[in-house]
């Protein structure tokens, strides 16, 4: 039975050595005048390949292809300048390997019709694991693009009469094609992989340029910075040369001046040394005359203050024994007297509450009233102004930027034992803050 070749092209994409798109050529036409983008091939250079299929007697074969290389943009979009004759290539290409219905036309890079198209195709993986050609085949006899083929009525043959010199036997031929068809494809294979082993060597040799073009630039550059060191060094040198002259010309003319000098009359130098002592201490003397006299009144107003601070230091511890006589005469006499008469002496402090004053005590009550509470509460005078202080306004006493108080309310405490400096006067953000502490305890 004979076919009539109703031929079909067909489109195949590859990624990553593997079949991942087929399309019949007029889809490929519609992608390539810009209606059909493809985003999954977005900035990508594709490997891709145009068949030419007809029937065979299982169905579609494969009878030529072009492995060809097609750039896309950044949307999906093929180069506009791409152009590959894919028609040409298959029609003038050699023969390569079986994928079914005999030796096809193959067209690839390292079988190149045209050369100066050889750029623009690529070879096949034809590796057992990622047999590219075999992938192809398979892809075919599936017919997911679903081709069809008309044949013709069968014509029938006679026979070859008996006894005469017939065709070999088919056993024979397909032996012959079987072997014909391995040595072309160890043929493609072998010329894939010199053209790969090319491709190899041509990158290493670039490497190999663009590193010893970057060796002899470096070389280059390093031959220019000595010559730089070099015209550097030798100016220093004149330079130096130069200052050295100039020194030695500098130390001859002090020389001739000091020379000079020494045949000065020794007596027109001592009058000028004399006339100069002279003039400074006038100087000196004009300069200091009134300080001296502002230091004088300074220390009148001194013996003043001293004179007067005395007086008023005996007038105060006059007028202390004179209220220590008074109180113990009369005043004491007079609250004992109150006291066998039930009368009791109660005030009200802050932190201390109401306390009862002892007879004997009112006297350093009056004398030192804080000091005395302190000493009621169990803490020192110091600890208990802070407090007080606290205790009357409670506020964060950080310094903050600019020296100002931070001002924040904090919780007050209402005993003078639980008060901690540093930590009961200050908020969360300033708490625990050494620094501040020993400036706030350092200012008046």
């Amino acid at each position: 039975m004979t076919y009539v070749q109703d031929e079909a092209v067909a489109v195949l994409i590859f990624s990553e050595n593997e079949l991942s798109r087929e399309m019949l050529y007029p889809e490929f036409e519609a992608v390539l005048d810009g209606f059909i983008p493809l985003p999954e091939q977005a900035s990508t250079e594709v490997h891709a390949v145009y068949l030419r299929i007809i029937g065979g007697d299982d169905g579609p074969v494969v009878k030529g292809a072009v492995f060809f290389l097609i750039n896309f943009d950044k949307d999906g979009f093929p180069d506009r300048s791409w152009n590959v004759p894919l028609e040409q290539l298959v029609e003038s290409a050699e023969r390569g390997p079986d994928l079914g219905g005999g030796p096809i036309r193959l067209s690839c890079r390292s079988q190149c019709s045209i050369a100066w198209h050889q750029q623009q195709l690529w070879d096949p993986v034809m590796e057992p694991e990622h047999n590219q050609l075999e992938q192809i085949r398979a892809a075919i006899s599936r017919n997911r693009l679903q081709l069809s083929f008309y044949q013709p009525e069968e014509v029938t043959e006679a026979p070859p009469a008996e006894g005469t010199g017939g065709a070999p036997s088919p056993q024979l031929q397909k032996e012959k094609q079987r072997l014909e068809q391995q040595l072309k494809e160890q043929k493609l294979r072998v010329s894939a992989l010199q053209e790969q082993h090319r491709q190899e060597l041509s990158g290493l040799k670039q490497s190999h340029q663009q590193r010893l073009q970057l060796q002899q630039a470096e070389i280059e550059d390093s031959l220019k910075s000595r010559q730089q060191a070099d015209q550097q060094r030798q100016q220093l040198q004149q330079q130096n040369e130069m200052l050295e002259k100039k020194i030695e010309g500098l130390r001859e003319y002090f020389e001739h001046k000091l020379n000079s000098i020494k045949n000065v009359d020794q007596a027109a130098l001592d009058s000028l040394r004399e006339h100069y002592e002279n003039e400074r201490e006038a100087e000196i003397e004009a300069a200091t005359a009134p300080l001296q006299e502002q230091l004088q009144m300074r220390e009148i107003e001194t013996m003043y203050q001293q004179t007067q601070t005395a007086g008023l230091q005996e007038e105060i511890a006059r007028l202390r024994g004179e209220r220590e006589d008074l109180l113990n005469n009369s005043g004491n006499r007079l609250l004992e007297q109150l006291h066998q008469q039930g009368v009791s002496f109660v005030t009200y402090q802050p932190g201390a509450g109401h306390m009862t004053i002892p007879v004997a005590d009112i006297a350093g009550y009056l004398e030192d009233q804080q000091g005395y509470i302190a000493k009621v509460c169990g803490v020192g005078d110091d600890l208990y102004q802070n407090w007080l202080s606290h205790y009357r306004n409670p506020v964060c006493c950080a310094l903050v930027s600019g020296g100002e108080q931070c001002g924040a309310g904090v919780d007050r405490v209402d005993q003078p034992r639980d008060f901690l400096l540093g930590e009961s006067d200050r908020c969360e953000q300033h708490r625990h803050s050494t620094e501040e502490l020993t400036q706030r305890m350092a200012s008046p």
